[in-house]
C-alpha cells in the first residue's frame, strides 16, 4: 500500500536546571508553515511560572504576525 505525507509537526521539549536552581523548559514546535518557540522558567519548590517568553517567527498569516507584534509592546 502506498502511502503519502499530508502533514508532519515536529515538536521538541528540553528541560535544563538554571544556576538558581529554577528549570528552564524549552519547547519547540515546527511543521511546514509555523516555527513556534516557548520558554518557561519554573520555580521546582512553588510550581510557578516566574518568567515566560514566546516567539512564533514564522507564521502563515499576517493577523497572527500583527498580534505577537502588539504583545511585544
Amino acid at each position: 500500500m502506498k502511502k503519502r505525507l499530508v502533514s508532519r509537526r515536529e515538536i521538541g521539549i528540553e528541560i535544563f536546571e538554571l544556576e538558581n536552581k529554577n528549570a528552564l523548559i524549552v519547547a519547540r514546535l515546527l511543521d511546514p508553515v509555523h516555527l513556534i518557540s516557548l520558554d518557561l522558567e519554573v520555580n521546582p519548590n512553588t510550581r510557578v511560572i516566574v518568567d515566560a517568553r514566546c516567539e512564533i517567527p514564522n507564521t502563515p498569516t499576517k493577523f497572527v504576525r500583527m498580534y505577537m507584534l502588539r504583545q511585544k509592546t
